[in-house]
């Protein structure tokens, strides 16, 4: 069985094939993002646009990956992109027959805001407008 293993794991090297895993975390808590989809698009063209979705744990593995420069991000419903969403992409550069297996995305959750309007009796209170606002001090 071991030579069988490590059989699998020259061969996968000898191809010149490489593989790309990790996590998707959510950066607030630090925990996996579970059914995230991971884009991995090759600069050169070689490859086009690969994508994986994310395990139980945030985890994800694409593999059979020729060697050459990777842009890599992730997406999920909760977790809206931002205008800064290019900076959460990361750039990699992949050797023949590498194996990357740390790469860590990190996805932001979207705000919410939750309550309930009273009165000075503790009353709810219905038809009342609540706004949100967000101050910039310059």
């Amino acid at each position: 069985m071991r030579w069988l293993l490590m059989a699998a794991v020259l061969m996968a090297q000898s191809d010149g094939l490489g593989t790309i895993a990790g996590t998707v975390r959510n950066s607030a808590t630090g925990g996996g993002v579970k059914r995230a989809t991971v884009y991995l698009n090759s600069s050169g063209g070689r490859v086009g646009q690969t994508t994986a979705v994310t395990d139980s744990s945030g985890s994800f593995r694409i593999t059979g990956l020729p060697a050459g420069a990777y842009r890599i991000s992730a997406q999920h419903p909760d977790y809206p992109p931002s205008p800064r969403m290019a900076a959460g992409m990361t750039d990699l550069m992949l050797e023949g027959g590498e194996q990357k297996r740390e790469v860590v995305i990190q996805l932001s959750p979207a705000a919410a805001v939750e309550g309930k309007v009273t009165g000075e009796e503790g009353e709810p209170l219905s038809g009342c407008s609540v706004s949100l606002m967000r101050y910039l001090h310059l």
